[in-house]
């Protein structure tokens, strides 16, 4: 039996697929696309016990960010060095500075060895949104994401926190696209 999916569902479903052919051959791995289409449409949920790390007062807490109807959601671990996982997020910034016309939350969840890296390396970078610091890494665990390639931990999250975008768009214009294609028609 084929399972029906709603216009709109098929529509994002595609273009997901297409950003996953867009990439270069490395990205073209079977798992990942398998894994992706797996991922979509699943409820996130965030673990009640985490740390909001900001640099800066004026920047808003997380939980102002959890709370927007839109969610770009990314998960950086310990197995990439504070450094360059703080490097990911300035150009994740980078990239925010295009949507200020729409209300999207954006919750980098980060999973390091050393909060005492990781505040001076926000310090020293400047980066001006608040981090959700899951120390014991239950949004891993409570979401079943453990085995999930890094490449498919970044996600477009709806208004009930269900995947509809799956990537990691940094590196490919055409998927990051995708995602404010998808933030566009969901604002209207």
């Amino acid at each position: 039996m084929i399972k029906q999916y709603p216009a709109e569902k098929k529509w994002t479903l595609l273009l997901l697929i297409l950003s996953f052919c867009s990439f270069s051959c490395e990205n073209r791995n079977p798992d990942a696309v398998a894994q992706a289409k797996k991922l979509y449409g699943k409820k996130i949920k965030f673990p009640k016990e985490y740390l909001s790390v900001a640099t800066n007062e004026g920047t808003t807490s997380i939980n102002t960010e959890l709370a927007k109807p839109l969610k770009i959601v990314t998960y950086l671990d310990k197995n990439s060095c504070s450094e360059c996982a703080l490097k990911i997020l300035k150009h994740w910034e980078e990239l925010l500075q295009e949507l200020s016309d729409y209300s999207i939350g954006f919750v980098p969840v980060v999973y390091p060895n050393d909060i005492t890296d990781l505040k001076e390396t926000l310090q020293v970078l400047q980066i001006d949104f608040p981090l959700f610091y899951d120390k014991e890494n239950k949004f891993l665990k409570i979401n079943k994401l453990e085995k999930t390639l890094a490449r498919n931990r970044s996600f477009l999250l709806s208004a009930d926190n269900k995947i509809i975008v799956i990537g990691e768009p940094l590196a490919s214009g055409e998927l990051w696209q995708v995602y404010k294609n998808s933030m566009k028609r969901l604002n209207e």
